[in-house]
């Protein structure tokens, strides 16, 4: 694994198992530091939660792609996704933060996912987002 995607703690970044690569919570990191800290409705508002959760979808894909690779495997398609979102006071706007990752999940696995998007108090580092993916293998 490239280390612009290695894990923050004791963890694999991503697992091939059963056909498809399951990709931990992956935030949105730029030559391993966060982008930015914070939280929603407080100090990042929905323009800039979008663009850092398709960041954080950025590196999921590149997790995933790597795994299929060391494994010999090709990606075929999202399957599922996860978006955490750490929000401030009423904020409500968890799923259009999580929209911003829809293009990436377009362009690299050529179709949308089913996904959650989850309003949380806290993330890890204070991370405002946090991607999860899993992915189909190709036959």
């Amino acid at each position: 694994m490239s280390a612009d995607l290695a894990p923050a703690g004791d963890y694999a970044p991503a697992v091939v198992l059963n056909g498809q690569v399951a990709v931990c919570g992956m935030t949105p990191r730029v030559d391993g530091t966060l982008a930015r800290t914070g939280r929603l409705g407080a100090e990042i508002d929905v323009d800039e939660g979008r663009h850092l959760a398709a960041v954080a979808a950025e590196r999921a894909v590149r997790a995933a792609h790597e795994a299929a690779t060391t494994a010999g495997r090709a990606l075929d398609s999202a399957a599922r996704v996860t978006v955490h979102v750490a929000v401030a006071g009423s904020f409500a706007a968890i799923s259009e933060v999580a929209d911003g990752a829809s293009p990436v999940w377009q362009r690299h696995l050529g179709a949308l996912p089913a996904r959650t998007a989850v309003g949380v108090a806290r993330l890890p580092g204070n991370a405002p987002v946090e991607v999860m993916l899993t992915v189909a293998l190709r036959s």
